[in-house]
């Protein structure tokens, strides 16, 4: 029986503490990360998010977002990992609040760590499998502290930083996902996880990039994406090309010698 017929041999859901955690960017980095290696589907709280966060085409799904990930109502019956957005705690559906089903790992996204956050997990009926933490410089609480309220590990540190927010904005996460280093802690996860569950070789490592030819074919059948690729590529070159060369520094010339008095 092929893992397809047999369901999903692994299953994430990811659920904000309220909301603007980074659920969706969580969980669509998780999805795209996973499609390098197995075939992937996506189901999401909002769609036209994840569809927005990847340049993928609006409309009715399931739709394709990446080689080997597709954005699909109901992750049922399609692909090998399966990764559901259940957006954030104030909006889980009553047969969602019992928690998960078995062999189904849910994590908590938590941004800062913020307070109010932490105080919304605690009040669940039910407790998440990790937490993953995206971090603010500056915060009081760290990780330590998450862990202590929670009781419950962080599985997964993601620093907020400006790359990954820049490769959002240009709609290239499903590109530069592989290589953004505040999300590598992620990629580690997800491939023990893999591993775990014969979906990785020896040897490979989660994340890394499809092989080239597939990804070509996947830009020439999504031009919106293609072009967006190749204008990050055009403004990163004239970056390059007008970094101003520092004038060279001039020759070290010694003063007079002072004689000293006796």
């Amino acid at each position: 029986m092929r893992a397809d017929d047999a369901g999903p041999a692994l299953r994430y859901e990811l659920i904000g503490a309220r909301g603007g955690q980074g659920t969706t960017t969580v969980a669509t980095t998780l999805a795209l990360l996973a499609a390098a290696h197995r075939p992937v589907a996506l189901a999401a709280r909002r769609p036209e998010d994840v569809a927005a966060l990847t340049a993928a085409p609006s409309g009715p799904l399931p739709v394709a977002v990446g080689p080997n990930l597709a954005l699909v109502d109901d992750v049922a019956g399609h692909g090998e990992v399966a990764v559901r957005d259940l957006g954030h705690l104030g909006e889980l559906e009553p047969g969602e609040l019992a928690g998960p089903q078995p062999g189904t790992r849910r994590w908590l996204v938590v941004r800062g760590p913020c307070f109010v956050s932490l105080q919304r997990a605690i009040e669940q009926p039910w407790r998440p499998d990790g937490v993953v933490l995206l971090a603010e410089p500056g915060r009081a609480l760290d990780a330590t502290d998450v862990t202590a309220v929670l009781d419950v590990p962080v599985v997964a540190t993601v620093a907020v930083d400006p790359a990954v927010a820049r490769s959002i904005d240009a709609g290239l996460l499903p590109v530069h996902v592989g290589r953004l280093g505040p999300l590598r802690q992620l990629g580690r996860l997800l491939a023990t996880d893999l591993a775990k569950a014969g979906l990785l070789g020896p040897g490979q490592v989660a994340g890394r990039p499809l092989d080239p030819a597939a990804a070509v074919a996947f830009l020439a059948a999504h031009p919106s994406l293609g072009a967006r690729v190749e204008a990050e590529g055009r403004r990163l070159a004239d970056a390059r090309n007008q970094r101003p060369v520092p004038a060279p520094s001039p020759p070290h010339r010694p003063g007079p010698r002072r004689r000293r008095r006796r």
